[in-house]
């Protein structure tokens, strides 16, 4: 697994889970190296990137919200023909916290990834802080009642 990441914080907890190698932001040697990317930044720009390290007919799997950034198809999205599949708001949020906690059990460094750990009456209003990007975890830790 190869990894864009500009923060270096991120970088290292990417490499927890496996990455093996930094591609640098600007490079273009890896352009069309590719078969599958994953977006999970929330950055439009490291999307478009993605867009153009990935192969003809490749895929990318949107894992974003794009709460942050608008998400938008480059050039390379139409001339490849890629495929792109996303996953947002699919699940009723509980349901899908339940099910992610079970299958992670073994991998107690899965809990890094929650920054930010919040009540079920607070989900508006840290929508709203992230929308106004005042806080930016990487993962929000929601405790259901």
């Amino acid at each position: 697994m190869d990894v864009i990441e500009p923060n270096a914080d991120r970088m290292q907890l990417a490499k927890t889970f496996g990455a093996k190698e930094h591609v640098d932001e600007g490079s273009h040697k890896l352009d069309g190296c590719y078969d599958y990317g994953l977006e999970c930044s929330t950055s439009n720009r490291a999307f478009g990137q993605l867009q153009r390290l990935v192969r003809t007919n490749g895929s990318i799997c949107l894992l974003s919200d794009g709460n942050s950034d608008r998400f938008e198809l480059t050039d390379d999205y139409f001339r490849k023909e890629l495929t792109l599949f996303r996953s947002s708001d699919g699940w009723n949020y509980r349901e899908h916290f339940e099910w992610f906690f079970r299958q992670v059990s073994g991998t107690p460094y899965v809990y890094e990834l929650f920054e930010q750990t919040i009540e079920q009456s607070e989900l508006i209003e840290c929508f709203h802080l992230l929308a106004e990007r005042k806080v930016r975890p990487l993962k929000v830790f929601i405790q259901y009642r």
